[in-house]
């Protein structure tokens, strides 16, 4: 299967550099892939990004939830005493949205 091409991939026409075409259900889009990403980064909606910190994939939360920044000072200051100093247990933001989360159940 993974080596056989896709149906629905497709040369682009004209053989343009970096350009594909896909084969939508309605048309056929060709595609260029400079710029590719960049036109693509369209936002989530804020709902949504708030109900997908409460997934129960432990992936999904984790990317909805970035880590909190470190403190350098706490950290220096935790390294100059010999150690590592004590793991700090992960506080994420979101939980006082536990109530607003709720409402969409």
């Amino acid at each position: 299967a993974a080596d056989r091409p896709s149906p629905a991939f497709a040369r682009a026409k004209g053989n343009r550099a970096g350009a594909f075409a896909i084969k939508h259900f309605a048309a056929e889009v060709t595609y260029d892939v400079v710029g590719f990403v960049a036109k693509n980064k369209d936002p989530l909606p804020v709902d949504l990004g708030m109900l997908l910190k409460f997934s129960k994939s432990e992936l999904v939360v984790e990317l909805f939830n970035p880590p909190a920044p470190v403190d350098e000072t706490a950290a220096g200051a935790a390294a100059g005493k010999g150690g590592a100093g004590a793991k700090a247990p992960r506080q994420f933001k979101s939980a006082k949205f536990v109530g607003v989360i709720d409402g969409f159940r």
